[in-house]
């Protein structure tokens, strides 16, 4: 199964991720696999654990939190596809490849306590991936701290 993230809201829109075998740190750290530049978004926001059959999502802690089609996630959280995920003003939709994508836009809800304006649309890079076991996903010890 190859898991993917596809920026739905947010600069450049349509941008894919495809996620490793292993871990995938969120956040506008440099060291994220996926970065985004808004202020609104931790430095270390959130961590998906792909293991090839299932993909979990996990907030780090964020100041502002993580949505999954629009309500805050308080506990590791399974991602299904179709899933919207929410980090600050990035909308990402979560694919498995289980179902092929029809070529439409879903319908994006962004929390309405995130004011953005779409000319400052926060950019997206991506990085390489994380080695396999370089975190222990179950560890409270390196939970992210505040920016």
């Amino acid at each position: 199964m190859k898991a993917q993230l596809i920026v739905v809201y947010g600069k450049p829109r349509n941008t894919v991720k495809t996620l490793p075998l292993g871990y995938c740190l969120i956040g506008r750290g440099d060291e994220c696999q996926v970065r985004t530049s808004s202020p609104l978004v931790s430095r270390q926001h959130c961590l998906i654990h792909f293991t090839g059959e299932s993909a979990v999502l996990r907030d780090l802690g964020s100041t502002n939190g993580t949505l999954v089609n629009g309500k805050r996630i308080l506990a590791d959280h399974g991602l299904v596809p179709g899933d919207l995920v929410q980090i600050g003003p990035v909308v990402f939709e979560f694919h498995d490849g289980s179902v092929e994508s029809k070529g439409s836009s879903p319908t994006v809800r962004v929390d309405p306590t995130t004011k953005v304006s779409t000319t400052d649309m926060p950019a997206i890079q991506v990085s390489e991936p994380l080695a396999p076991h370089s975190a222990d996903f179950n560890s409270d010890e390196k939970r992210h701290q505040p920016a």
